[in-house]
């Protein structure tokens, strides 16, 4: 017996992480987890740091790493082939459940003290998933989704446990190459197959009451189905969705920053153990627009013994005189405030100097690295420090910018009130970077991706430096910097390291870094804003909504899926326009291609009718050469005609010399005689 529960319970724990980290989440819920089961056997897929090890070796010993294959049902199946059959029968209850929910808000034993009391059940679970008619994942064999446990939590009992039907399907568990499929093949599956063959089930949150405003209730109501439905956990993946998943849902888009509030206020768990999951796993601007860290402080900080400084770059202003006094006079005494100026004797700094006496005034270079090596060295002495730069990165109307600067220097000092600034980092303390809140007005309009864009490539020469353990995929995505140069930031959540300017590095590239290295350092960044500037930019948004329905000419209101649909539409058709672009172009070159190509037959046809023009000429040439070689032949044939007449002539000759006998007789004519038949023999040999 452990807790009062009687049931023999052997629990399979399945885990994955990029990095291999295992969070503080995962170690308070299997802290609580634990003491109501017998057994625990973590599967992990990929890799698992040795720090994560030593946390799971707390409460098992069977840790299991694997190839990351097969999602969460093949990590299952290995715990299942590790444990075998035969030793599965010890067990009342067999639990398979993953990382994927956070909590719990409600102790386990409390819930197992519940759910063992419905005696009836085979098998059950947390949550209830409702299913959907129309939607349906990849191999699901009834052709939509039915409505099921949710995987991250099921519990089969022995009944179920011990049939040739439990073994039958795990011993023949499908291949799963991607989430679709898992959630197809398995997890929507899985409950009605079991159902169907007479097992019954049911899930410990009832809030199926829910389920005719959404088929998942602990995602899209997750206030609602802790606090009046019971359940013990709540979906890490939450706080990782972009809003449009909301938004597409239905919703107001504030769910998730209710669930955070929630939790927060109603409820004994940290959310410092969520912050530090997310930040270091989710998007950076995924956190922010999903918990909606846009700050308007609204209660003053008492507490002022934390040093604090204020640095002013005033060489990138153009404010009047008049509106730095208004903002100096205003700030506490306990800020210390430094002015950083090239022209540190000019008329400006000296009547500041005389509003404000306790300022320091410090001579830079009118260069960033300058600017930023000053800053290091002042960061050493605070724990809190603002930065008032400006850099315009769309320099067009001066109007507009004078507007845009006084704009961030009164959001960044709250017209003077920075105790209500301290409250805020004070109550967040994992808040590392407080950045002006991007204001549209002018030509500023939306203009942050376009900064984004311009300097990715720069960007992703730099990155790898802060991302050892850190989820930085949204590096490629539009995400919130302090491009226009000012910002508040917590001493430990940047470190000096940070703001060291590296080779070849633009201004823009360095500040689009500063989220990412306080994020890589365990912190947020999050958005500031007043209450004057916040009025203002609903009364600019509701502007830009009406100007841009009159594109929209219907007689309905446009709901978010008309937009996302106008917007894929318009997403289309800008890829079609550069698909044409592309097809002209390549058509040009096409063009291109072919007058060089006829130029080249031009070439080859000249160079064809000098070579036939050769040939003939050669011909012409063969022929005199034959008519020349007939005439030899012809004059061949007489001298051979001459030779032979004159042979036959002295071979006569000599055949009369030879039937004559008076010469043989004496020496000289025998000698002649000899002479004549050898002329003879060659005679005979030149006829042959």
């Amino acid at each position: 017996m452990r807790d009062g529960i009687f049931m023999k319970r052997l629990a399979i724990y399945f885990f994955y992480d990029q990095f291999g980290e295992v969070d503080r989440y995962i170690d308070f819920f299997l802290q609580n987890f634990a003491q109501s089961v017998n057994k625990v056997i973590v599967v992990c897929n990929g890799i698992l740091s040795n720090n994560g090890r030593k946390i799971f070796e707390k409460y098992t010993s069977d840790i299991i790493v694997r190839e990351n294959t097969g999602f969460d049902v093949w990590a299952y199946k290995t715990g299942i082939d590790f444990i075998g059959w035969e030793n599965m029968k010890q067990f009342d209850e067999l639990i398979l459940l993953n990382f994927t929910v956070m909590g719990p808000v409600v102790s386990f034993s409390d819930v197992f003290s519940k759910m063992e009391k419905e005696k009836e059940l085979d098998f059950w679970g947390l949550n209830t998933h409702y299913g959907d008619t129309v939607a349906c994942f990849d191999g699901n064999p009834y052709g939509y989704i039915p409505k099921h446990i949710q995987s991250h939590f099921t519990v089969f009992r022995r009944k179920l446990l011990m049939s040739q039907l439990f073994m039958k399907y795990w011993n023949n568990v499908p291949e799963i190459s991607n989430y679709k499929e898992a959630v197809g093949k398995h997890e929507s599956f899985i409950t009605k197959y079991f159902e169907d063959n007479g097992f019954r089930w049911s899930c410990y949150t009832k809030d199926e009451h829910l389920s005719k405003l959404t088929p998942y209730p602990l995602v899209d109501l997750p206030v609602e189905t802790i606090k009046n439905c019971g359940s013990p956990v709540f979906k890490r993946k939450n706080f990782m969705l972009e809003k449009k998943h909301f938004l597409m849902s239905g919703s107001s888009g504030n769910v998730n920053n209710e669930l955070f509030s929630y939790i927060q206020k109603e409820t004994e768990y940290d959310t410092n153990l969520i912050l530090e999951n997310i930040i270091r796993t989710s998007k950076h601007d995924t956190l922010i627009s999903s918990l909606n860290l846009y700050y308007t402080p609204c209660v003053k900080s008492e507490v002022y013994q934390k040093a604090i400084a204020v640095c002013i770059q005033l060489d990138s202003f153009s404010l009047t005189e008049n509106d730095w006094k208004d903002l100096l006079e205003k700030i506490p005494a306990y800020v210390s405030v430094f002015l950083l100026s090239s022209q540190i004797l000019s008329e400006v700094v000296e009547k500041l100097k005389k509003i404000r006496k306790s300022i320091t005034v410090v001579q830079v270079e009118k260069t960033f690295k300058s600017m930023q090596n000053h800053i290091i060295e002042i960061s050493k002495e605070y724990e809190f420090l603002c930065v008032l730069d400006y850099e315009d990165p769309f320099p067009r109307n001066n109007l507009t910018s004078y507007q845009y600067q006084k704009a961030i220097v009164e959001i960044m000092l709250n017209n003077g009130e920075i105790g209500y600034i301290l409250n805020v980092f004070s109550e967040n303390p994992l808040l590392g970077l407080l950045i002006p809140t991007e204001l549209e007005f002018g030509h500023y309009y939306y203009h942050f991706p376009y900064i984004w864009k311009r300097n990715q490539e720069e960007m992703k020469k730099f990155v790898n430096e802060f991302s050892q353990t850190t989820n930085l995929i949204d590096l490629y995505e539009t995400s919130f910097a302090p491009v226009f140069g000012s910002y508040w930031y917590r001493a430990e959540a940047i470190s000096q390291k940070a703001f060291e300017v590296k080779p070849n590095m633009t201004l823009e590239s360095q500040l689009l870094l500063l989220p990412f290295i306080c994020k890589n350092n365990g912190f947020y960044t999050a958005c500031l804003l007043t209450n004057e500037y916040e009025k203002n930019m609903i009364g600019n948004h509701r502007f830009f909504s009406n100007r841009l329905s009159r594109y929209f000419p219907q007689k309905h209101p446009i709901n978010f899926h008309e937009a996302e649909l106008c917007q894929k539409t318009f997403s289309s058709s800008q890829q079609h326009i550069v698909n044409l672009e592309n097809i002209v172009k390549n058509r040009d070159q096409n063009i291109e291609n072919y007058k060089m190509a006829l130029q080249d037959a031009g070439h080859h046809a000249t160079n064809l009718e000098n070579i036939i023009e050769n040939r003939e000429q050669n011909i012409e040439n063969y022929k005199v050469a034959l008519r020349n070689a007939e005439h030899h032949a012809t004059n061949l044939e007489d001298i051979i005609k001459n030779k032979e007449q004159d042979l036959t002539k002295s071979r006569q000759r000599v055949e009369v010399l030879e039937k004559s006998s008076s010469w043989k007789m004496t020496a000289p004519y025998r000698f002649v005689g000899k002479c004549v038949h050898q002329v003879l023999n060659k005679i005979r040999n030149l006829q042959k």
